[in-house]
């Protein structure tokens, strides 16, 4: 869908090559197709189309916040995915040495997660038989 939108947008562009509203949505694509990019070499293009798109739209209306937090917040995300990256190699490397607090871990809010869950669709079955309803007068 995100490809596809792509399309529809970059065809808006030939039409009007200015449209900021445009090239701001193409921005928008582009991030949400690098962050849903798992190859972080192949997401860092989409990342700087997406900047290049930002800039393109900010040039075009200096004044709108949107697109400027927009612009700024493609660096940040790019930082974190670079962070991620790492993080992601140590703690493969971590997993490799045999640690197995990672999954205890994951387990306990597994486990408190699906008590959360039953307490809750308990209580939501308790309340709707506990309501009175008015019977119908004829």
């Amino acid at each position: 869908m995100i490809l596809a939108a792509m399309s529809k947008l970059e065809q808006a562009l030939l039409i009007d090559p200015r449209k900021h509203e445009a090239l701001w949505c193409l921005g928008n694509a582009h991030m949400a197709h690098g962050l849903l990019t798992p190859d972080y070499n192949e997401a860092r293009n989409y990342f700087v189309r997406a900047a290049d798109f930002y800039q393109q739209a900010v040039d075009e209306v200096p004044t709108n916040e949107k697109y400027s937090r927009s612009l700024e917040s493609i660096d940040q995300i790019h930082k974190q995915r670079v962070a991620q990256q790492s993080a992601g190699a140590r703690s493969s490397t971590s997993h490799a040495k045999g640690t197995k607090k990672g999954w205890k871990f994951d387990l306990i809010f597994d486990i408190f997660g699906w008590v959360v869950l039953g307490i809750g669709i308990g209580a939501w079955i308790g309340f709707s038989r506990a309501q009175v309803h008015p019977s119908p007068r004829y």
